[in-house]
């Protein structure tokens, strides 16, 4: 107990899974929930108890790429945020409203670890040696799976229509007449002492873990197949209290319709086991 408290300030202890309903996405996941938003967060969150998270494929699979070469990487995955709830705000309107808390200790024993950012401009060595290994690898299919899961933990740093040191806005056209009507510009004096910073690093921010599919995790029963034809691929399955510490919910609303049905506190606080603490996202930042 005394060397978890020494370093308690190092790392915090647990990773958040964010939900979002189909609805709330359709409205931006910003401003006031729509009712039929919060009905189907309470449904999923009942669905999430019952069979699990869900482990698919990303909406919108990442690709590496480089001189022609491309790979898309679409293997099953959950992902988790290593921020701490007061400073998850931002993160809630891309990704949900709904978090549920785990133990550190309970991804790692499921397969889950820290996702390692890259840059993916041309001139980066880990990316070419990506791409060196899957073509190499290419024809051998068993160990091409292989790399391309340990890839599946690889996350580009900045933004697909981001390059870095350009602009993203279109250089402005000057014809012969104004060029000839413009005053000389005085030439810039550059400042030696000023820092050279990069642009934003949203995917870095993150700080994200993920979980990904692999034929060991199915052998071990921690990734259950789906048998319907509709997503997700798998399923990964937890206890309430047990395993899932922490629930945020998307507003004092439906914190109030979840604690006052019997179906869900009975899981919430199981006899004999520790509860889950559950929380609203509109008192996030609040204490």
């Amino acid at each position: 107990m005394a060397s978890s408290r020494k370093y308690q300030g190092i790392h915090k202890q647990q990773l958040f899974h964010w939900i979002a309903s189909k609805k709330d996405r359709e409205t931006g996941l910003k401003g006031a929930l729509h009712p039929d938003a919060r009905r189907e967060y309470l449904d999923y969150l009942r669905g999430s108890f019952e069979a699990g998270i869900w482990v698919n494929a990303p909406r919108t699979p990442e690709t590496i790429k480089l001189r022609g070469s491309s790979q898309t990487l679409d293997k099953a995955m959950a992902c988790f945020t290593e921020w701490t709830l007061n400073e998850s705000m931002p993160h809630t309107t891309a990704y949900g409203r709904m978090g549920l808390g785990f133990a550190k200790s309970w991804l790692i024993k499921h397969g889950g670890q820290p996702v390692t950012y890259f840059d993916h401009s041309p001139k980066s060595p880990f990316l070419k040696t990506l791409i060196r290994l899957l073509k190499h690898l290419g024809d051998n299919s068993e160990l091409m799976d292989e790399l391309l899961y340990l890839i599946h933990f690889t996350k580009r740093i900045h933004k697909s229509s981001e390059k870095l040191g350009t602009s993203t806005k279109p250089a402005k056209k000057r014809t012969a007449a104004s060029n000839a009507g413009a005053k000389p510009k005085a030439p810039k004096v550059p400042d030696l002492f000023a820092r050279s910073w990069s642009k934003t690093m949203p995917y870095l921010e993150e700080r994200e873990w993920r979980i990904v599919e692999h034929a060991t995790l199915a052998k071990r029963g921690f990734l259950v197949p789906n048998s319907a034809s509709n997503p997700p691929r798998f399923y990964l399955p937890y206890k309430p209290g047990a395993d899932l510490f922490t629930l945020v919910l998307p507003d004092n609303q439906a914190v109030s319709e979840v604690l006052r049905n019997s179906w869900f506190t009975k899981r919430l606080f199981p006899k004999d086991a520790p509860h889950v603490t559950v929380l609203s996202l509109q008192d996030i930042g609040t204490f």
